[in-house]
């Protein structure tokens, strides 16, 4: 779905419909206005101030480096926290209190972030969200079950366990291996989207090595548009692009999320009023209004809205050429939400837009699923369609395309063939009358084990009685059925029919004999 310029995939909007979503927050969250705090290299530089120490980040790591510091006394992590927690006076970014309202319901909160702030807890503290519960790194949850927000790297609150320099990585990720096991069943066990990082970061180097290769669930991170995508698909890692005009300009992120997080929040009542306004007009050009509709048909409540009010007849091909209608062409049941879209082509198109529905059928080569069919034959009853609704040549084309998709091991079919014979009787179409009665009336071969009483025969030494087949001719359509259609549409019409449908009988006499010969040959 595409929101404020950003295509958020559908999986990760079913992933947080189902609790099953994971953010992974990094630096940037932080970093925004009214938090304003540094990324991890800033932070090292600042560990470093007062020291005769400097970093050079073309040779370095920020990690080395203060492990270098470490090693050489300076206290990193207290004064880390000095760092971090200097202004008395920082909020949370708009990021931190969008993340949060993703999510439908609170108790399913997932949260993992790598910064040591609490900027999180401050932001559901605001908006009234009770967090159902905190961990801090090395004391953490199972990855595979969890809830609440998990500081993987340690915070502020426990200062002295902040995961800083590469001993303190190589603890968690290698030797230890606390943060790497919990890592390893979240993304098994959950969809995950990154937000605040990027690709040269020092901490994604780490992460990666918690990466399982594949699995069944996603991982997706938001990245400027500007960002080097090939080290995130080598990671196994979908890149979610948005707009950046330039390198610290994050504001489009900020309204995506936001966005995106009023769209999955939004109610029925809601989306009511959004997707009948655009259902009322011509088919969107606009990429945010066609990601709605198209989001929309894939549920079947917004189905309905939809169906309900679209009424152009330019939505037909729109739909067709974004693949939405195929499934009315194939064979096989149709899901709810085709049956919306077969009934409200039937109903709001088949007799006063036939022309639209002919195309849109000549596209797909007269190949009708059975429940599509049924429902464009329901149109033509006489009691719902009455003679004016219809002109001859219409109705003679549509008769043609029916015949010649019908639907012949269905039973029902044969009976809403009555709706067109009744048709073809009230406008006198007497050709187009005994192109539907034909297939009524032709025949089929049933074949079935010779039946008589075993228990008559129990001492049968002639087995040969075992393997014969009871051939039987039978019509097509239900007896009760054809000789009512024949009473009614045929016999009053007997005069003009007698000659073709003569010529007609003589012919299926003639290939039912052919295949009862060939029958009793091959069983012979």
């Amino acid at each position: 779905m595409k929101i404020k310029g950003i295509e958020f995939p559908e999986s990760l909007i079913n992933a947080l419909r189902n609790n099953k979503l994971v953010v992974f927050a990094g630096a940037g969250v932080s970093m925004g206005d009214s938090a304003k705090l540094p990324n991890f290299e800033e932070l090292a530089l600042a560990i470093a101030e007062g020291t005769s120490y400097s970093f050079d980040r073309d040779k370095d790591t920020e990690d080395h480096f203060l492990g270098i510091l470490k090693h050489a006394g300076v206290d990193i992590h207290n004064r880390a926290k000095d760092i971090l927690s200097k202004n008395k006076d920082i909020e949370p970014t708009n990021l931190h209190h969008y993340l949060l309202k993703l999510y439908l319901d609170m108790e399913q909160i997932r949260i993992v972030t790598t910064n040591y702030d609490l900027l999180f807890e401050g932001a559901a503290e605001r908006d009234s969200i009770t967090i159902p519960e905190m961990f801090c790194a090395p004391a953490l949850p199972l990855g595979g079950d969890f809830t609440g927000i998990v500081h993987l790297h340690g915070s502020l609150s426990k200062h002295t366990g902040m995961i800083l320099s590469d001993a303190d990585f190589g603890r968690a990720y290698l030797t230890e291996g606390w943060a790497r096991r919990f890592l390893l069943e979240m993304f098994r066990s959950y969809t995950v989207l990154f937000v605040g990082y990027r690709h040269n970061d020092t901490i994604i180097k780490y992460l990666a090595r918690a990466l399982p290769v594949n699995g069944a669930y996603e991982r997706y991170a938001l990245i400027g548009e500007n960002e080097d995508l090939q080290h995130w698909n080598i990671l196994g890692i979908k890149p979610i692009l948005y707009p950046k005009p330039d390198e610290n300009d994050f504001s489009i992120l900020n309204e995506g999320v936001r966005a995106f997080s009023d769209i999955i929040r939004r109610g029925y009542m809601k989306w009511q009023r959004v997707i009948r306004e655009l259902a009322a007009k011509k088919p969107p050009v606009n990429e945010e209004d066609i990601s709605i509709i198209e989001f929309a048909l894939k549920d079947n409540t917004l189905t309905g809205y939809f169906t309900s009010t679209a009424r152009s007849p330019e939505w037909i091909d729109w739909l067709d050429s974004r693949e939405l209608l195929n499934s009315l062409f194939k064979d096989g049941s149709l899901s709810d939400i085709d049956l919306k879209l077969a009934d409200w082509l039937a109903e709001n198109y088949a007799i006063n837009h036939a022309d639209y529905i002919f195309l849109l059928i000549a596209k797909h080569n007269l190949r009708l699923n059975h429940d599509f069919w049924h429902r464009l034959v329901l149109m033509f009853n006489p009691t719902k369609t009455p003679k004016e609704a219809l002109n001859n040549a219409a109705l003679s084309r549509w008769i043609y395309i029916l015949m010649e998709s019908l639907p012949k091991t269905n039973a029902r079919s044969y009976l809403l063939l009555q709706n067109l014979g009744g048709q073809c009787a009230i406008h006198e179409m007497i050709n187009e009358l005994l192109l539907v009665f034909c297939p009524m009336a032709r025949c089929r071969l049933s074949l079935r084990p010779y039946a008589f009483d075993f228990n008559l025969f129990k001492d049968l030494k002639d087995s040969s009685l075992l393997s014969r087949i009871d051939i039987q001719v039978r019509p097509y359509a239900d007896r009760y059925l054809l000789n009512k259609f024949w009473k009614k549409y045929i016999k009053p019409n007997l005069k003009q029919l007698s000659d073709p449908l003569l010529e007609n009988i003589v012919r299926f006499l003639e290939e039912t004999k052919f295949d009862i010969m060939f029958m009793e040959q091959g069983n012979s």
